[in-house]
């Protein structure tokens, strides 16, 4: 967690190429979810409405190819936010990052709090 909100690292890529352009991202926090979108270049948003039925906010998903390559790949970063502000306190979230044409998901969980256990 930085600033209220969550980043995270790629650590490995399998030892393949794997162009930005061939992936689907999903969030899902507390359990509520909305559908995958594609993944946008470097620095874009990938955004979500997301929460219960009486109540939704936007979050966003942004990648940043920290080599300039066009893949994901190992030393890139992925931020997690709210919109415009920190993501909720107290809050379970999931990221997938969904390769279409093979269909496998690299999931990244964390807490928002490390009250949460």
């Amino acid at each position: 967690m930085v600033g209220g909100n969550g980043t995270f690292n790629v650590s490995s890529d399998g030892n393949a190429s794997w162009a930005w352009t061939g992936f689907d991202v999903n969030l899902t926090i507390n359990n509520f979810g909305d559908a995958a979108v594609p993944l946008p270049a470097s620095g874009q948003n990938a955004t979500f409405l997301i929460g219960s039925s009486t109540h939704k906010d936007y979050y966003h998903i942004v990648w940043l190819d920290l080599d300039h390559n066009g893949k994901v790949s190992p030393g890139d970063t992925f931020w997690v936010t709210g919109n415009g502000a920190p993501l909720p306190a107290l809050s379970y979230c999931h990221v997938s990052l969904i390769w279409r044409a093979g269909g496998w998901t690299a999931p990244e969980y964390f807490v928002t709090s490390e009250t949460i256990v």
